[in-house]
């Protein structure tokens, strides 16, 4: 029961991303794109992150019209009219295609037929939960261009929250999403040394939800459902890892280095009552927190976002819904801060 509710929240509500684009000019919302903004062989590019993340902030004033009149303004074949194709023909969807048919307007608006967005120098390719990224000369490069998800640059183009493991089966929370949330969150970002080697920023929340044993009967009734105790938290986790060469797995580095973390979080923890039904919510925090560190020889730099505390119910408390801003700095001696950006 718990993992076909799990799986529905993963499928619908995990892919929801508020794209979009406006003009970045005094005048504000525009239908007319950014001249940062431009087309080149077929997608959507971006003159950098920060025009990016401009034009998203805004998006959401355009009414549906003035998001076409953008779209159309571009001239690029959009997502959206790929999926027009499919929907209104006896032609079978492709599987990513029925993926791609719970994006939002904006998203379809913005990737084109190919699920394919630039930002820079950085080709995108937006693929089930993934990100794929390449520089404009590796994807110009390929003999096939599905080969970018091959490549080891990945993400989640959503922010999603991994689970511990547990001592219940069922406490598992996989993939739980933190929804409305979009740019390089969660992204892994990888760097290579003087010597050859290669290291490896990760920045993803952890949840924990432990099983503590028999804490009632529903209605106080022994003849019903019993339900249990969890104790369940939420933890931001800084990771560092390292490899001798692009032939070799990635491994923890205990390596010194620099964090810092500055982000406001609204989220709430849904599960089962003591009767079995769904809850709303076990908690529900709005926070804001930052602090920084020097890791020393930590390979994983945990932040603790929400500290433990009990709930009860017949399953385990199973997904955290909400949303994240601000940002996470990593800085490796002798490198430029890398800045994880977190919006809403």
């Amino acid at each position: 029961m718990l993992r076909k509710i799990v799986r529905k929240v993963f499928v619908f509500g995990a892919l929801y991303l508020a794209w979009a684009c406006v003009d970045q000019n005094s005048n504000g919302l525009s239908d007319q794109p950014s001249p940062k903004i431009s087309v080149v062989n077929g997608r959507v590019k971006f003159a950098d992150q920060a025009t990016f993340f401009e034009t998203v902030r805004s998006f959401d004033g355009m009414d549906s019209k003035h998001q076409l009149q953008w779209a159309s303004a571009l001239g690029h074949t959009t997502l959206q009219s790929a999926i027009d194709r499919y929907q209104s023909s006896d032609e079978n969807m492709p599987k990513e295609f029925q993926t791609y048919s719970y994006y939002g307007i904006a998203q379809k608006l913005i990737l084109n037929n190919n699920g394919l967005v630039q930002i820079g120098d950085d080709v995108i390719l937006y693929r089930d939960q993934k990100k794929y990224y390449m520089t404009e000369a590796e994807y110009n490069a390929l003999s096939d261009p599905s080969d970018i998800m091959k490549s080891e640059r990945q993400g989640n183009y959503r922010i999603t929250i991994m689970a511990s493991k547990s001592d219940d089966p069922n406490a598992r929370l996989w993939d739980a999403p933190t929804d409305g949330n979009y740019g390089s969150g969660g992204d892994q970002h990888e760097f290579q040394l003087g010597d050859g080697s290669w290291r490896k920023f990760t920045t993803v929340f952890i949840a924990h939800s432990d099983f503590h044993g028999f804490a009632g009967w529903c209605n106080n009734n022994p003849d019903l459902a019993p339900y249990y105790m969890y104790y369940s938290d939420l933890q931001l986790m800084l990771k560092l890892e390292g490899r001798v060469s692009k032939k070799r797995s990635w491994s923890h580095a205990a390596e010194p280095r620099d964090v810092a973390w500055n982000i406001n979080l609204s989220a709430a923890l849904a599960g089962y009552d003591e009767c079995g039904g769904p809850q709303a919510e076990y908690y529900n925090p709005s926070l804001s927190i930052s602090g920084s560190d020097n890791t020393g020889a930590l390979a994983d730099y945990y932040v603790s976002v929400v500290p433990t505390f009990q709930a009860t119910g017949t399953g385990a408390p199973y997904v955290w819904n909400g949303n994240v801003t601000g940002t996470v700095d990593h800085t490796y001696p002798g490198f430029p801060t890398y800045t994880v950006t977190f919006e809403p």
